[in-house]
C-alpha cells in the first residue's frame, strides 16, 4: 500500500474490508455498469445477428451485402463498449484497413476518474485494427499473415478478426490458421520483445454469446488466456483461469512422467 492510500484509508478510518470495497469492489462495479447494455442495445443487436444469419443462409446475396453485414455487427459491438470508438474503412498509402479502433476521450476520462484499472480492457494499445472476412469457408493462413503483415505495417499490436465461419484448424492445435496466429504471438513475444502482441478472433459463436449475456471485454479475456495457454477458449468461461492453468500443468507433468 503505498504513502497516499495509506494516508486516505487512515483518515477516514476504513477497515481492510472497507478499503478493499471501495478501491477494488466498487471500481469493477462501476467498469461493468459503464459496458452493461441496455434492452434496447441487446434488441438492436439481436436484429443484426439476424441479418448476418439470413445473408449467410441466402445464396442469392452478394459478397458485398455480406461484408457489410458483419462489418455493422461488429461496429455495434466496439461501439457500445463505451470505452472504444472505431473509424471505418480507412485507407493508408498501401491497405485499406476495414476498422481502426481507438481508446476514446470518453473512455480515457472514465478510466481516470472513476478509478478503473486500464487493465480491465484487456488491451494494452490505445489503437487496434479489426478486420471483417464473410465467407462460406473458414479463413486460412493466408488471411492471418495479411492481417499479421497489416497490423506490422502499421505498428499496431493488437488486432481481431472477425468473421462468421472462424479460423480453420482449432484453438488446441499448432496447424492452420489457429496454429499461425500462436506462432505470431510467440514470434512478437520472443524475438520482438513485445509481450502484448495478439491477434484474436471472433465468429458466429461469440456473436451468439455477446447476446446471451457474455461481455466483449469477457470474451477478451479467454481468447487471450486460450491462445496463451493452447486450449480452447470456452473453457475459460466455465471455470476460473487459475483452474485452467492447474490443469494445463498437471497434464504437463503426466506428459513427462510417460516420457
Amino acid at each position: 500500500m503505498n504513502d497516499d492510500i495509506k494516508k486516505f484509508v487512515e483518515e477516514k478510518g476504513l477497515t481492510t474490508q472497507d478499503f478493499l470495497k471501495y478501491f477494488v469492489d466498487d471500481s469493477i462495479d462501476r467498469f461493468n455498469e459503464l459496458h452493461r447494455w441496455k434492452e434496447k442495445d441487446c434488441a438492436e443487436f439481436a436484429a443484426l445477428l439476424d441479418h448476418l444469419k439470413y445473408v449467410n443462409g441466402n445464396k442469392d446475396v452478394k459478397t458485398g451485402e455480406k461484408g457489410k453485414a458483419l462489418e455493422q455487427l461488429v461496429n455495434f459491438i466496439i461501439r457500445k463498449s463505451y470505452f472504444f470508438e472505431v473509424y471505418e474503412n480507412i485507407t493508408t498509402g498501401t491497405n485499406e484497413i476495414d476498422q481502426i479502433i481507438r481508446l476514446s476521450n470518453r473512455g480515457i476520462q472514465a478510466l481516470g476518474s472513476l478509478q478503473i484499472d486500464r487493465k480491465l480492457l484487456q488491451i494494452e494499445e490505445d489503437i487496434f485494427l479489426g478486420e471483417c472476412k464473410n465467407y462460406s469457408q473458414n479463413l486460412s493462413v493466408t488471411y492471418v499473415g495479411k492481417f499479421y503483415g497489416l497490423l506490422k505495417s502499421t505498428d499496431c499490436s493488437f488486432g481481431i478478426i472477425f468473421s462468421y465461419k472462424g479460423l480453420t484448424g482449432s484453438e488446441e492445435a499448432w496447424a492452420d490458421s489457429y496454429g499461425l496466429i500462436r506462432v505470431f504471438r510467440l514470434i512478437e513475444k520472443y524475438e520482438s520483445q513485445n509481450p502484448n502482441f495478439f491477434i484474436l478472433e471472433f465468429n458466429i459463436e461469440d456473436y451468439e454469446k455477446i447476446l446471451q449475456g457474455v461481455s466483449f471485454y469477457d470474451l477478451l479475456k479467454q481468447k487471450k488466456a486460450a491462445l496463451q495457454i493452447g486450449t480452447n477458449h470456452n473453457q475459460f468461461l466455465e471455470q476460473s483461469l487459475e483452474d485452467s492453468k492447474n490443469e494445463v500443468i498437471n497434464k504437463m507433468k503426466e506428459l513427462k512422467k510417460g516420457g
